[in-house]
């Protein structure tokens, strides 16, 4: 019987826009024309001071709302980040343009809405052999370094979606720029790759311990051939 893939959760989107003038008219917040418009941040953060902006720690400003965080760059560029869904992420753009026009008393629009990054969450309801995943695949499609992160990147050949797999089974999903797009790409990955390395010997969830153990096998393994290389009782 073939097993059920796993559904994703949305977590995060991430959406780039450009800022405007509504209407183009002089402002002391622009420093050249509408085709490349400048603003200042500084004097924005004056007048309203609910945006954050700290240009010693980070050269853009921030403006933090509930349904998602808004960064604003002085070429006009902003980055929508926090979001659930597109929709959400383009309703909150349009919230943020309207709040700030009317807290820094300047008029505002938006353009160039475009979607950047989807990020997704699953479970797989099993435990994963991240050892034998990496070590039997190439090398140059994933990374496991458990002594720094617990978890293996995974970035398949064709595509541009990447999977972070955990020991528990837990796993994120990002670069798809659309929910098809990752739905496919989770699809193909659960079912080709990670069905194949389910761990049904250790039963260590705990990432952790899990690394120890295998440490510790291919530690004693490395001596045992060693041994045996060298004549002695491999024991």
């Amino acid at each position: 019987m073939k097993e059920e893939v796993p559904r994703l959760r949305a977590a995060n989107v991430v959406v780039t826009f450009r800022l405007l003038q509504a209407q183009h008219r002089a402002s002391a917040a622009w420093e050249s024309p509408p085709e490349v418009q400048k603003l200042s941040l500084r004097q924005i953060a004056q007048r309203f001071p609910g945006v954050e902006y700290a240009p010693r720690q980070f050269a853009a400003a921030k403006l933090r709302m509930s349904l998602a965080t808004v960064l604003l760059f002085g070429s006009g560029k902003c980055v929508c980040t926090g979001a659930r869904s597109v929709p959400v992420s383009r309703y909150a753009i349009s919230l943020f343009a309207r709040i700030l026009s009317r807290e820094a008393k300047m008029h505002f629009s938006t353009s160039h809405v475009t979607v950047q990054n989807l990020v997704f969450s699953a479970h797989c309801g099993f435990l994963i052999d991240l050892w034998r995943l990496h070590e039997e695949n190439n090398l140059q499609s994933q990374s496991y370094q458990p002594d720094m992160f617990p978890g293996l990147c995974y970035r398949p050949e064709t595509g541009a979606v990447v999977f972070l797999v955990y020991r528990s089974g837990r796993c994120v999903i990002t670069g798809a720029r659309s929910h098809g797009e990752a739905e496919a790409a989770w699809s193909e990955f659960f079912e080709s790759k990670l069905l194949a390395y389910r761990d049904t010997v250790n039963t260590t969830a705990c990432s952790a311990e899990y690394r120890q153990q295998k440490v510790a096998l291919r530690h004693d393994g490395s001596l045992a051939a060693a041994r045996l290389a060298a004549g002695a009782d491999p024991a």
